[in-house]
């Protein structure tokens, strides 16, 4: 589950003001102000804010368990646990703990789930890349699960069309509820190829549930997919909103460096 951060945290800096008045404005430019969650700082697990973005690390899965199939089952495995205590009247504080902390405890709710997915897709993807450029190879190949050969390239903080990329997002789910899940979203498909594959969209998009390891493609399973909207998207580099005007994820483009779309 999501909530936004108690009031108080927002007038302790510039900085903090400025998050907030980020989400003001996304949620002003989406047209919905009381329904999209826009992520930024989060709780600690000592209570103090810090930006989502600073959980984002590229992790190496536990040996034995490289592949996406594997790491992904080990993710789901550790057992889901809601620590969105009661802070106060009506108002609830969600702990965000790290990789480490998440392993030591060895229970976590959906976004420890979803940082810990997401950084062990950013180390393959990382490594991939690193094995193409010691083998001189620049040709990338549509490997949807696990990001296989990709262009070669070490700058993270970019949006390479040529090659998948690993977000955490808050999503929407059919009750309305906020949840952290994994967004991938892949190269950008051909023109011949759009129609047939995303519906005649420009980017594969693959979506993960964390804590259960179902795994959607949002354009060919929308009929399956349990989730109303996706609010925001972010990863170690940037943090950005949705605000299309549609809510249902399959009506949506998932280009991010679209600033009338994100």
């Amino acid at each position: 589950t999501a909530s936004d951060p108690p009031e108080e945290w927002w007038e302790e800096s510039q900085f903090h003001r400025y998050c907030r008045l980020f989400i003001r404005r996304a949620r002003k430019a989406a047209g919905r102000e009381k329904r999209r969650h826009v992520c930024s700082l989060v709780s600690n697990v000592k209570g103090e804010p810090i930006l989502c973005c600073r959980y984002i690390r590229p992790l190496p899965p536990p040996r034995g368990l490289e592949e996406p199939n594997h790491f992904i089952r080990f993710v789901a495995s550790i057992p889901y646990y809601s620590d969105n205590w009661q802070a106060g009247k009506d108002r609830a504080v969600d702990y965000w703990c790290t990789a480490d902390e998440f392993l030591t405890l060895g229970w976590g709710d959906d976004e420890e789930h979803a940082l810990l997915l997401c950084n062990y897709f950013k180390y393959r993807e990382n490594s991939t890349r690193a094995a193409m450029t010691r083998r001189g190879t620049t040709r990338m190949d549509n490997d949807e699960d696990g990001g296989g050969p990709q262009a070669p390239s070490f700058d993270n903080d970019d949006l390479d069309p040529n090659r998948w990329h690993s977000f955490v997002c808050s999503v929407r789910n059919v009750t309305r509820m906020a949840e952290y899940w994994v967004v991938r979203i892949g190269p950008s498909v051909g023109a011949a190829a759009t129609a047939a594959s995303t519906g005649g969209h420009k980017r594969r998009v693959l979506l993960y549930n964390p804590t259960n390891g179902c795994r959607y493609d949002i354009y060919r399973d929308h009929a399956m997919l349990p989730l109303t909207s996706i609010d925001s998207i972010f990863d170690a580099s940037n943090i950005w909103a949705n605000i299309q005007q549609q809510e249902q994820p399959w009506l949506n483009e998932f280009d991010l460096r679209n600033t009338t779309n994100w």
